[in-house]
């Protein structure tokens, strides 16, 4: 089984940014990385990156696999550290599409799920556009934590 073509810059991007491969299956890759922040109140946050490639996405794709993906981050970054006490989770989840619906391009480019400590963070490349859909704004509630996302 080979890694698709369009996820090896994906891996080789993750490993440079020292994002450890947890996953490297022939469509997903699953990173992670827990990386201290003086500027983000003292914090420690776990990072799970999960890149699937698709044909098509869509905004019940997305909403599908939130849930899934969130007890998945969970299961991986176990922390001594209590979620909220100096360690929060930052899911994110990119989406390589040949084609990204307009719905999900919206959902994209919105904020996340957000829980306590917690942030939910999709983003899409749509191959035949040549464009990337991920939330532009900082929003209120975790601004601090936002830019250390993109």
């Amino acid at each position: 089984m080979a890694l698709d073509q369009a996820l090896v810059a994906q891996k080789a991007e993750l490993e440079r940014m020292d994002f450890k491969i947890l996953q490297a299956e022939d469509e997903s890759l699953i990173a992670g990385r827990r990386s201290f922040y003086w500027d983000c109140l003292l914090t420690f946050i776990n990072y799970t990156v999960f890149v699937q490639r698709v044909t098509t996405l869509s905004a019940e794709m997305i909403l599908g696999d939130r849930d899934r993906l969130i007890s998945e981050s969970k299961r991986l970054n176990r922390s001594a550290l209590m979620r909220g006490f100096q360690s929060g989770n930052a899911i994110l989840v990119v989406y390589i599409a040949d084609r990204v619906d307009f719905d999900a391009q919206v959902l994209c480019e919105r904020q996340g799920r957000l829980a306590f400590a917690q942030f939910y963070v999709p983003a899409a490349l749509d191959l035949s556009r040549n464009t990337a859909f991920s939330i532009q704004k900082n929003p209120i509630f975790g601004a601090i934590y936002y830019p250390k996302f993109r």
